[in-house]
């Protein structure tokens, strides 16, 4: 549930990031904490191995005390941080050669994070272009979704050899 129901976003970030880059590897695996309350397994992590870079996803759907949303991606040009309590409440902070920036943030994930997907979508139709948002990219991030759910029910790493055909897809 963790990976499907909320980790698909941040498919699509790993996806966004690394965008037209095949994963060689993924690894995931869930787990229950002890205390709560649901069936399926609030803990997960995964890990993707691409050409260029790894991204490392870790959730943990069940923290009673001292909640924290972190982001890291890390660059050759610098370093984009966000943290905070909750995703409705975050700092960015960027890090470049240039030195260090913190933009004054406007919204939330929810609702206004969804709001800027429909604008993108509006936009694209307006502009006669395709969205940054396609169903395209979206396939890619399902498929590593997908790919990781398997390795997390099978225990091993997978090759996720769908994805690379998805990208040809997306490129037409």
């Amino acid at each position: 549930m963790v990976l499907y129901d909320f980790g698909i976003h941040w498919f699509d970030l790993v996806t966004t990031i690394f965008h037209g880059k095949t994963p060689q590897q993924v690894f995931a695996s869930v787990a229950r904490s002890p205390q709560q309350q649901v069936k399926a397994p609030m803990l997960a992590q995964v890990n993707i191995l691409f050409p260029s870079g790894e991204a490392s996803l870790f959730f943990n759907a069940d923290t009673a005390f001292g909640a924290q949303d972190s982001t890291l991606i890390v660059g050759t040009k610098g370093t984009i941080q966000s943290t905070g309590p909750s995703l409705a409440e975050q700092k960015v902070t960027i890090f470049t050669e240039a030195g260090v920036a913190e933009p004054v943030l406007e919204g939330t994930w929810y609702p206004d994070g969804f709001q800027g997907a429909m604008a993108e979508l509006l936009c694209s139709i307006a502009e006669n272009r395709e969205p940054d948002n396609n169903a395209s990219d979206n396939l890619v991030s399902l498929a590593l979704c997908f790919t990781a759910i398997a390795s997390a029910d099978s225990g091993v790493s997978q090759i996720p050899g769908r994805i690379e055909s998805i990208h040809h897809l997306s490129s037409k």
